[in-house]
């Protein structure tokens, strides 16, 4: 049950990155498009911070995630909220909701909110598709090692356990990463905006079908591997290139 509702949260994510897109025009940062030199950074601090959050005491990873999607949260109520006092009581609510008092899915509706948020501002930003491919590319080789060769995630998990807002949706013993969430949300938006939004929805289906299968996978095959982390991003990362390949070749085509 636990595994059919965090696969049923992440589908929402997806399904409300499309719909915010949609209806959603987001405030653009004033520093101009998103190029392949901020792509170089994000895959640079996704590769040193976890790193990082090794040493660090648990009250400063505290901090850090809570500024860290309160600044998500803010970018994605700032369309739809015009007053920023609201906007920051209501993003200062959620946090510190779920701070002192932690409640059993507060921590996930922030991290769906969030990735819907970014995702959409990155894509409406002007984040080019090669540049999207370099990201997943990217860090999908790095979760591929780090998740496959190493038992680095596995301590990370260990230590992320008593943090009150964690970067995941967490259901029972399942979780989907917050960078997977949103590295699948990047795609749909990318492909929705870049081709056409039946091609967004095949990949959405096909990117739930393949978080179904290792779920299942988990839960019948090796349970043993729940007690690890399971490196996700190449396996939504390789239908999402094989969607912008048949993209590129009916471009050709027509």
């Amino acid at each position: 049950m636990n595994s059919l509702i965090a696969l049923g949260l992440f589908a929402v994510t997806q399904v409300g990155s499309i719909i915010y897109d949609r209806f959603v025009k987001v405030e653009l940062p004033p520093v101009g498009r998103v190029n392949w030199i901020d792509v170089l950074f994000i895959l640079a601090m996704l590769n040193v911070f976890p790193f990082l959050l090794l040493v660090l005491p648990s009250y400063l990873i505290l901090l850090l995630f809570a500024f860290s999607f309160a600044s998500g949260l803010y970018y994605a109520f700032r369309p739809l909220i015009r007053q920023r006092v609201i906007i920051f009581l209501l993003v200062a609510g959620l946090i510190l909701t779920q701070i002192l008092n932690p409640m059993k899915y507060l921590n996930d509706v922030i991290v769906m909110i969030t990735v819907v948020g970014i995702s959409v501002l990155y894509v409406q930003s002007g984040l080019r598709m090669n540049e999207l491919v370099l990201l997943g590319i990217g860090y999908s080789i790095y979760d591929l090692i780090i998740g496959m060769f190493t038992p680095f995630l596995s301590q990370l998990t260990l230590k992320l356990t008593n943090i009150q807002i964690a970067p995941a949706i967490i259901v029972g013993n399942f979780a989907i990463g917050a960078a997977d969430v949103l590295l699948v949300s990047l795609y749909v938006v990318a492909l929705k905006q870049k081709a056409n939004i039946r091609l967004a929805a095949a990949y959405l289906i096909l990117s739930i079908l393949v978080v179904a299968f290792i779920f299942f996978y988990l839960l019948v095959v090796a349970p043993s591997l729940l007690a690890n982390s399971f490196p996700l991003a190449p396996w939504i990362t390789i239908p999402f290139l094989i969607f912008v390949g048949f993209q590129k070749i009916n471009k050709r085509r027509s």
